[in-house]
């Protein structure tokens, strides 16, 4: 029920969650990404649905921090499918900073990749201990494969970065989701990725 702004990291279907939030909250949204056309697009989308009053589209490397955004002042915190893409390091330093910006019984959901994941356990896949990573390469025809780069999750190793940035973990579930290989999501990957969801609250 907070009226505090509402952060979502990592834009990924052309703003239309971001805009559906808008829509539904009423909140003021900030939005950031690291793809420059993404946002772009996400603009033009939000202003043909007339909430781009509403939502601000940023260029932001969440690794960089967020030192412009004062302790408690965020509502709500959303990121899907873009933090496994951080080293282990990285991770935590991230989610202690979205802790801090959060207020006191804010919520933060977030949607990774799985260990149970086809690319995980593909026979070109290489775990990196230290990161934390993994990187495969995934097959094009007629080319030498794409070098692929994310972290795998278990709900174990989920939990545990939540409880060391300071969250109480609400819940995490595991699903199945065919996804896009384009931001417009047009192109649609053949196999189903394997996911996992979790929601926590600062205390």
């Amino acid at each position: 029920q907070s009226s505090l702004p509402i952060l979502s990291i990592g834009v990924s279907d052309a703003g239309v969650t971001e805009i559906r939030m808008a829509q539904v909250s009423g909140r003021h949204i900030k939005a950031i990404s690291v793809d420059q056309e993404g946002i772009q697009i996400s603009r033009r989308f939000a202003c043909l649905a007339r909430v781009d009053s509403c939502i601000e589209f940023l260029m932001h490397d969440v690794r960089s921090g967020f030192s412009s955004v004062g302790d408690g002042t965020i509502g709500f915190v959303y990121a899907r499918q873009s933090l496994h893409y951080l080293e282990k390091q990285e991770l935590g330093n991230v989610l202690t900073e979205i802790c801090r910006l959060l207020e006191t019984g804010g919520l933060f959901y977030m949607v990774v990749k799985s260990v149970d994941d086809r690319w995980a356990q593909d026979p070109s896949a290489n775990y990196d201990p230290s990161t934390a990573m993994t990187t495969w390469i995934y097959p094009r025809e007629g080319n030498t494969g794409l070098t692929m780069r994310r972290q795998f999750f278990t709900p174990e190793t989920l939990r545990s970065y939540a409880d060391g940035a300071g969250f109480h973990v609400i819940n995490i579930e595991s699903h199945k989701e065919v996804l896009y290989w384009d931001y417009v999501r047009t192109r649609k990957d053949e196999h189903a990725s394997s996911l996992l969801s979790m929601c926590c609250v600062k205390r």
